[in-house]
């Protein structure tokens, strides 16, 4: 049994955050990946943007926080159609974190694996990878470094979509099990039956 929607209140205002909430967590996510990446392989930013090779590390931080704002708030807005379409603006502050949660889990994942993948790429045919990227910088570890900028790079971009289709899908769920629940933890027993057998008047 599913408790109704209309029997929960409306929070219009937990929709309404999603969107600046999923903003302020891309540009923390663009910059805390960019750190990583400004370190792993400067030349990268050096080479793709035309920045100085010693200021890269620094202006790829500003430069994930841009794109992390822009990916960020892309996903708090499909979201927070989600979230409404699915609860009815009835949806708990809870369910609204555990979406971004959600999101922010596979978007480090797939910049991890997308890194990772462009790593074993190079690692398995090198040649193959310098024809089809373009400056490849010479020498096994450079080239390796770039490509795990490359990848993770392109894996975040994935992970904003499949982020977005996860929490799609799981707010849904989520929100049918918590209905579910809330029938089942308040729901009405029973009545007692009558005691059977005479009344004590009845054998006075």
């Amino acid at each position: 049994m599913i408790r109704p929607d209309d029997t929960f209140p409306r929070r219009p205002g937990v929709a309404a955050a999603l969107p600046p909430a999923g903003l302020a967590v891309g540009v923390l996510l663009g910059a805390l990946t960019n750190v990583v990446n400004g370190s792993v392989s400067p030349w990268y930013f050096a080479a793709v943007m035309g920045w100085e090779e010693r200021e890269a590390p620094t202006r790829a931080i500003f430069q994930g926080m841009l794109e992390g704002a822009a990916l960020g708030l892309i996903f708090g807005v499909v979201t927070a159609m989600s979230f409404a379409a699915s609860t009815g603006f009835r949806g708990t502050a809870g369910l609204a974190l555990r979406s971004l949660l959600t999101g922010t889990v596979v978007a480090l994942a797939c910049w991890a694996v997308g890194g990772a993948c462009a790593v074993l790429f190079v690692w398995a045919a090198p040649d193959l990878y310098r024809a089809t990227f373009y400056p490849v910088p010479p020498g096994v570890g450079p080239a390796l470094r770039f490509a795990w900028v490359g990848g993770s790079i392109w894996g975040a971009y994935a992970g904003c979509v499949l982020g977005g289709v996860a929490v799609c899908v799981s707010q849904h769920v989520r929100w049918r099990r918590l209905r579910a629940r809330d029938v089942t933890a308040f729901e009405v027993l029973p009545a007692a039956a009558p005691p059977v057998g005479p009344r004590p008047r009845d054998l006075a």
